[in-house]
């Protein structure tokens, strides 16, 4: 709530000076040099890894802060104090490497804020020297500061960007072909590098009412975007929101969209196509809860190969007019992928591992819907087990049309072919 009130009492973008520059920086680790002119400023890197202490990282609207590093692979990591309040980016920041920016106040990216970076990880988690200089990224609670972005953050090719904190909200452009968007909350999180490539950002301890939303556009063509607060045993009571678009269309290899949380919300676009040849991509929006909105557009669609697959993974869900989807979203979007809804409680609390299908499903794309329920899978007024796999029903729904015969149930639901 302290992060929200903080927003309200801004624009940022209007208070902070257009000039305004980064102070006091003092390198803690490594070797770099700061210099400023006019109303730009530039950090010289030596070392594969630095690590500069400053007094505020501000950047206004007419000024830029320019990052040269020895190679894509190096990283500087900016640290502001407790006193150093909410970095506020207005302006333009580049590097041909990677950026940290560290600051338990948080941070904003204004509409006129233009990244251009190697790779980009904005949180209000710490990090100690150490760890850092010795690659060990496990990040734990600091401050309670926001990450919000509202301008145009973009990661060269296999590059990354990353928003980290209690509540993560994006209202601009995030883009990162063939790499890793990831916006993440927790107490604890562990982020994994092969080279110079993000490939996981795990949630080790959850935090309690953590907000992860997307108002506007992710894409991440070829690569993969992660929306997380979910910690092992789906230990997470926060909330993952998606009215926005978030593409990972195939280039070079599939792409993927990972929304996970406690409360999963999920509007929009997910698109994970591959329009110009090659297969679909991989969709998974998984929670305790998970709702999906009537207008919800996903696309897995692959003209030339294969169609890709989405995983809807709640503790129960339910096919219904006021349930987790309708049956004509559900229609709707299995023309565009297939799907399977599989629901597993793991010891949670809230639900019992159940599917419910109480509106009418119908399509014949030939692509494929599974339900697969860790207790029991219910149609209508009648409930199907399947004994193929004891203590686990599963029900596959293959369309293909002409050759798979229709499901009639007393209760009149009818999946069509």
């Amino acid at each position: 709530m302290l992060a929200t009130a903080g927003l309200l009492s801004l624009p940022a973008h209007a208070q902070l000076a257009a000039h305004a520059l980064p102070t006091g920086g003092r390198v803690a680790a490594g070797s770099a040099s700061i210099s400023s002119a006019g109303n730009a400023l530039r950090v010289d890197q030596s070392t594969s890894k630095a690590v500069i202490d400053w007094q505020s990282f501000n950047i206004g609207s007419n000024a830029s802060v320019r990052f040269n590093q020895p190679s894509s692979s190096s990283i500087t990591l900016n640290r502001v104090g407790a006193d150093g309040g909410r970095s506020l980016i207005n302006g333009s920041m580049s590097a041909n490497g990677q950026v940290w920016l560290l600051n338990p106040g948080g941070a904003l990216f204004g509409p006129t804020a233009t990244i251009n970076v190697g790779g980009l990880l904005a949180s209000s988690l710490k990090l100690g020297n150490e760890d850092f200089m010795g690659g060990n990224y496990r990040l734990a609670k600091d401050g309670v500061g926001s990450i919000v972005n509202q301008g145009r953050l973009s990661a060269q090719d296999g590059g990354y960007i990353a928003l980290l904190a209690p509540e993560v909200r994006n209202e601009g452009v995030i883009t990162a072909r063939l790499g890793t968007v990831a916006l993440a909350s927790g107490d604890e999180l562990r982020l994994d590098f092969t080279g110079d490539r993000l490939i996981e950002v795990k949630v080790d301890q959850a935090t309690v009412n953590a907000l992860i939303e997307n108002k506007k556009l992710i894409e991440a063509e070829g690569g993969w975007v992660l929306m997380s607060t979910d910690a092992a045993k789906r230990l997470s009571l926060g909330s993952v929101n998606n009215s926005g678009i978030v593409r990972a269309t195939l280039v070079e290899q599939e792409g993927q969209i990972k929304l996970l949380g406690g409360t999963t919300t999920v509007a929009g676009t997910l698109d994970v196509s591959a329009p110009n040849g090659g297969n679909g991509g991989f969709i998974e929006t998984s929670g305790h809860s998970v709702h999906l909105d009537p207008a919800l557009k996903v696309s897995a669609t692959a003209p030339g190969g294969k169609t890709g697959n989405w995983l809807i993974d709640p503790n129960d869900f339910r096919i219904a007019a006021n349930g987790n989807i309708t049956g004509a979203a559900l229609s709707s979007i299995l023309a565009n992928t297939n799907a399977t809804i599989a629901t597993a409680t793991e010891g949670t609390p809230g639900g019992n591992g159940d599917i419910f299908v109480n509106d009418n499903v119908s399509w014949s794309s030939g692509n494929t819907l599974t339900l697969d329920a860790e207790r029991n899978i219910n149609i209508g007024a009648r409930r199907d087990r399947t004994q193929s796999q004891p203590n686990r029903h599963q029900l596959e729904v293959c369309q293909r049309t002409g050759t798979c015969p229709c499901l009639w149930w007393e209760s009149g639901f009818r999946l069509t072919c």
